[in-house]
Order: structure tokens, then sequence, then C-alpha cells
């Protein structure tokens, strides 16, 4: 009879320790959740993050000769490091066609006609980062190099991105930063910082229209953000 009750009793504390234990994870869940949804940080935010981390490497000369050992780069990153990037003038949201209608641009829709949708998919993705690079080209060599050296990306997720787009973020004092968001599954967000070193150090929003617009089409929109 006794070790009847002894069961009895330690089934009662071990369903109260399960209740106990099952309580406090819906606790931390609730509280994880919580904290996903007070925590989630704006694209712009996102960007400045990226911004702030390529001030500091291009800055930082140790970056520098363990990446490359040319002194054309070290020169131009020291022209890049001069620049205050702690606040921007100014930022910018572009947005590109997709590939198809890049290629009608120049006459090659034809070129796309062999490719699945997830290869074509694919290249939408890489499509900002590629125009980007273009842009950079116009500068040079050696200012594509310097670009390439100092680009710098990172992984999040946000539910804020509907599709891929492009800030641009424009200083007093510094060259402009282009931040490429690129939408994946699940909410995660690939982006790319890089400096852009072809054009005007401070360009205004109408000569970076004109700008893209000459390189990419009338269909590259852009418009001005608020900032906060």
């Amino acid at each position: 009879m006794r070790q009847k009750t002894e069961k009895s009793f330690f089934k009662k504390r071990s369903k109260r320790a399960a209740a106990w234990l099952l309580a406090l994870a819906a606790l931390f869940l609730l509280g994880a959740c919580s904290k996903k949804q007070t925590e989630q940080v704006s694209l712009y935010d996102q960007g400045m993050a990226i911004v702030g981390l390529m001030e500091e490497i291009v800055g930082n000369e140790a970056y520098g000769a363990m990446m490359t050992g040319s002194q054309e780069i070290a020169e131009l990153a020291g022209q890049l490091a001069a620049g205050d990037y702690t606040k921007p003038s100014a930022v910018y949201e572009l947005a590109f066609p997709p590939m198809k209608d890049m290629m009608a641009r120049y006459g090659e829709t034809d070129m796309l006609d062999g490719l699945s949708d997830d290869l074509q998919q694919y290249l939408n993705n890489r499509l900002q980062s590629a125009l980007i690079t273009q842009f950079n080209a116009l500068g040079g060599t050696e200012v594509l190099a310097a670009t390439s050296v100092y680009t710098v990306g990172r992984t999040f997720v946000s539910e804020e991105l509907e599709e891929n787009k492009v800030y641009i973020y424009t200083f007093s004092d510094g060259y402009p930063i282009a931040v490429t968001f690129v939408a994946g599954e699940e909410h995660s967000v690939s982006a790319s910082g890089s400096f852009l070193m072809a054009g005007e150090k401070e360009a205004s929003f109408e000569e970076i229209e004109e700008a893209m617009q000459s390189l990419f089409g009338e269909n590259c929109t852009i418009q001005k953000l608020e900032l906060p």
C-alpha cells in the first residue's frame, strides 16, 4: 500500500513538473516572438549598418594590405576613407526592371528563351549587383577593383522587403554608397554595399536619375526617401 502511495505521489509530482516546464517553454516562446517583433530593423538601418562596416574597413590599412597590395587601390581607399559616412544627406530607392526588360532594351530577348524560370530568377537576383558593378566600371579598372575590395555583404530577416531594390546613400562629405537588397525564402534578405566612384561625389537626385536611366533605361525608377 505504501509503495502504491509513493508511486502516486511521484506521479503527481512528475505531472506538476511537466506542467511547469510547459508553462516556462510557452513563456519563453512568447517572449522570443515578442522580441522578434519589437526588434524588427528597417531596411534603412540595415543599410546603415553595412555603411558603418564599409567605413571601418576602408579606413583600416591592415585590412587593405591583407586584401590587396596595389598602391593605386590604396590611394583610392584613402580618398574613400577621407569621407564622413556617419549620417547620409539623402537616400534614394532604385528599382530595376526584370532581366527580360533589360535585354529587350538592347534587342537581345531571344537570349533568355533557353533559360528555365529558376535560372531567370537567379539572374534577376544578381541583376542589381551586376548593374552597380557596371556603373563603377565606367570609372576604369582601378576604380572597379577598389570598389570590389571594399564591398560588404550580410544576410538578415526582414518582412519589409517585398521585391528586390537598391538604396543609394549620399553624403555631404563622402562618396555615395549603393546597398542592394535581394529577397529570399522565408523573408531572408541578402544585402551588399558598394561605393559608387564613377560619378560625381556629391550627386543630386536629378543627376543620379539621369545617370541610371541613361545606362539602364527609363524603366529604372528612382525616388527620394524620407530620412528617419
